[in-house]
């Protein structure tokens, strides 16, 4: 009905239509309810077209601020690239003064330096900044100068000057692989404590007895240190002054003041109650290493005058008559001079409980640059003990004292300015290495004794007297400079320094606990520490019985 409704062209058609008779009224009603259905159907399509528009306003509206967003970001990272662009330009540059430092050249005639090198005297004697490898190798040779190395040429006569030299670089060399072991353990556990170590692959057991040993020897050291002290200074006065009334150091020793009570007592004492108690008492050890450094120089003058001074002690006939070449069959005879020889170089050589320590401040202190600081300073250490050794027995190869700074002048009632300033020197030196010897000891019995590491100041007062007291009264008891060192060479060393390193290995590497490498690494080092002990059993022996090793 609809369709016939619309098939007219307006309302006037159908109403002639309609009068015409055709069609009933009611049509008229119809039609016109159809005409008001298509009004309302033509208003919905145009609201509907009027929400198409505006959502295609809201598209273009969005698209519109997605484009705006993306200009704005493009922007920010034109903005980015042009900061990162001149922080580039601005590293470049810095690296480029960099190398142009490092590459300066000294204006040497022969010197050609290619890009990022350094000349040698650039490496040598250039800025030495904290952490870098050579100032590692400075503090480990500190380390290994000291008493010990002046001591090698007393046992040279009966070893013989072959022998000797083998027998340094060889034990130097034990010494080198026996420190690469404990730096390698150290850095596969991420521990470069050495008392933590053990105690991490080996228990709380082992850890105490590592302890009793470093206490032991430091308190070894502190006492042959209090007797190097007191018996150096009195050489030095009567080399400077009372050579003139004394024709020699054993004449002022037996019958000037220097052996009076009150000298050989009260001296001492007062010394360590002045000096060396106020020093040790310094919490921060670092603040003392202005006047460290100071020792060593003084340390490196000495050295240097012993080597200078020979010339004169080294005679001809000396050369042909009293030097020994290659005999070592006596050193294995009678008192066994082999065994203390080499005792002695075990006390010189290992130095591995400070070595720790300065292995963990290296910068960047990956396995190379850790081997290299190690290796360079063992190749020092073999320079300097051969020269002192060899240099020091040739000047004086019959009697050759315990230490070789005690060798009396070429005639008697002579002065020697010099070397008695060296010794002055030699005393201040330990004056300057006794709190850094302490510091390790002090720490170590504030951990046991009161279960803590702070320093405070009452505990301080009180453990730093005990501790000096104890060393000063032991110097004074027995101050036989050669027996201390052999017997904490002997026993010690060999076991902080060969032992212990050994088996950490052990259990710090991948291998298998019974692989061949670990089985000849604990026999090897096993041998040396049962060498040791036997010439430390020696010293003892021949020390009971009141006869001199």
């Amino acid at each position: 009905m609809s369709l016939f409704a619309l098939s007219f062209k307006s309302d006037k058609d159908l109403k002639k239509y309609l009068n015409s008779g055709n069609i009933e009224g009611n049509i008229i009603e119809n039609n016109s309810d159809v005409k008001n259905d298509n009004i309302e159907q033509n208003s919905q399509i145009d609201n509907l077209i009027q929400n198409d528009e505006k959502i295609s306003m809201g598209i273009r509206d969005s698209k519109a601020t997605e484009t705006n967003i993306e200009e704005e970001r493009n922007e920010n990272k034109e903005e980015e690239g042009i900061e990162q662009d001149k922080n580039n330009v601005e590293k470049e540059e810095e690296i480029q003064k960099d190398n142009e430092n490092a590459n300066k050249t000294f204006h040497r005639k022969d010197s050609i330096v290619l890009d990022n090198k350094r000349t040698l005297f650039h490496k040598i004697f250039g800025p030495m900044e904290a952490g870098s490898i050579r100032g590692s190798i400075f503090n480990m040779v500190i380390l290994s100068l000291g008493t010990g190395m002046f001591a090698l040429p007393k046992y040279m006569s009966n070893t013989s000057l072959f022998f000797s030299g083998l027998l340094i670089i060889g034990i130097c060399i034990s010494v080198w692989w026996s420190l690469l072991l404990l730096s390698k353990a150290c850095e596969k556990n991420n521990i470069y404590n050495y008392s933590k170590l053990i105690e991490l692959l080996y228990g709380k057991f082992f850890s105490i007895i590592f302890d009793i040993i470093v206490i032991l020897y430091s308190f070894g050291v502190l006492i042959l240190f209090s007797i190097i002290i007191y018996t150096t200074l009195g050489e030095a006065l009567f080399g400077i002054y009372y050579f003139k009334q004394y024709k020699t150091l054993e004449d002022f020793k037996n019958n000037s003041f220097w052996k009076e009570w009150y000298i050989q007592i009260l001296l001492p004492y007062a010394a360590s109650i002045i000096i060396v108690y106020p020093m040790c008492l310094v919490k921060d050890v670092s603040k003392l290493r202005i006047i460290s450094l100071i020792g060593v120089m003084n340390m490196i003058f000495l050295i240097l005058i012993v080597i200078y001074q020979s010339k004169d002690y080294i005679t001809k006939d000396n050369l042909e008559n009293n030097v020994n070449y290659i005999d070592f069959r006596k050193g294995l005879k009678g008192k066994f001079d082999t065994l203390n020889f080499i005792s002695t170089i075990f006390y010189a050589s290992c130095f591995h409980i400070g070595c720790v320590p300065v292995i963990n401040t290296l910068k960047n202190n990956v396995r190379r640059r850790i081997y290299k600081s190690i290796r360079r300073t063992i190749l020092i250490d073999i320079f300097l003990y051969l020269s002192i050794a060899v240099i020091g027995y040739l000047s004086y190869p019959k009697n050759t004292p315990s230490l070789i700074i005690q060798r009396p002048t070429l005639k008697e009632g002579d002065s020697d300015i010099v070397m008695s300033i060296g010794k002055l020197g030699f005393v201040f030196t330990f004056f300057t290495k006794l709190p850094n010897t302490y510091s390790s000891l002090r720490i170590t019995l504030l951990d046991k004794f009161f279960g803590t590491t702070e320093i405070t100041n009452f505990k301080n007062y009180i453990v730093t007297f005990i501790v000096i007291m104890i060393c000063v009264t032991s110097s004074i008891l027995y101050n036989d400079i050669s027996s201390y060192i052999k017997i904490m060479g002997g026993i010690f060393s060999t076991l902080v320094g060969f032992l212990f390193p050994a088996f950490l290995i052990v259990r710090a590497n991948r291998r298998k606990r019974y692989h061949w490498k670990n089985i000849l690494t604990v026999a090897f080092y096993s041998l040396l520490t049962l060498i040791g002990f036997t010439s430390s059993g020696f010293t003892v022996y021949y020390l009971v019985k009141g006869e001199e090793n």
